[in-house]
């Protein structure tokens, strides 16, 4: 018998290369909330469009960050204000997206966990859509940081049913290591 997929997942993705490298910035990638230097504002273009789930962030986006006269570029992932640098090639990045299926929120398993904590745990959720702003008061539907790990969860847990014949202990070690070093902040 088949195990049933526990909750529902999505998942896809498109590349916008010669646009990223290109064409002007979109003007949604200057949306500020975390308060994040100018100069890394200014400077990411969206080079791949991930589906993100349930309202949470139209914008997972894996993006380049272009200075004159450095290649290669570095990858910086985009999700509603938040801007986590990947630390990886763009070569790593295709493969990371292989591995994870293209699942929503594939970028998180491969970002560093303390940024993560600390850009997620200052945003919140209101009827199940992010606010862009950090919290500013006690009247809280939801923790983002909460929001996310429990996507995660969802994530690690049906990708093994979805597709038995890949390997997704990396994802399930890292989630685990997500949610101990957030555990102080839920």
């Amino acid at each position: 018998m088949t195990p049933k997929v526990k909750e529902n997942i999505s998942g896809g993705t498109s590349f916008l290369i010669y646009k990223a490298l290109c064409e002007i910035q979109d003007e949604w990638l200057k949306e500020n909330p975390l308060n994040h230097p100018q100069e890394l504002v200014g400077n990411l273009y969206s080079f791949n469009d991930s589906e993100i789930r349930r309202h949470i962030s139209q914008r997972g986006r894996g993006c380049f960050y272009r200075e004159h006269g450095k290649w290669p570029l570095t990858i910086y992932f985009f999700d509603e204000g938040v801007r986590i640098q990947m630390n990886m090639s763009f070569e790593s990045y295709i493969q990371a997206l292989i591995d994870s299926c293209a699942v929503s929120y594939w970028q998180y398993f491969y970002v560093d966990i303390d940024e993560l904590i600390k850009q997620n745990k200052e945003m919140i959720l209101r009827h199940g859509i992010v606010i862009n702003c950090p919290i500013e008061d006690t009247d809280l539907d939801s923790p983002r940081l909460k929001y996310l790990i429990d996507e995660l969860e969802i994530i690690t847990k049906n990708l093994p049913i979805l597709f038995p014949e890949r390997d997704f202990n990396y994802h399930q070690k890292r989630l685990e290591q997500i949610k101990e070093k957030a555990m102080p902040f839920l």
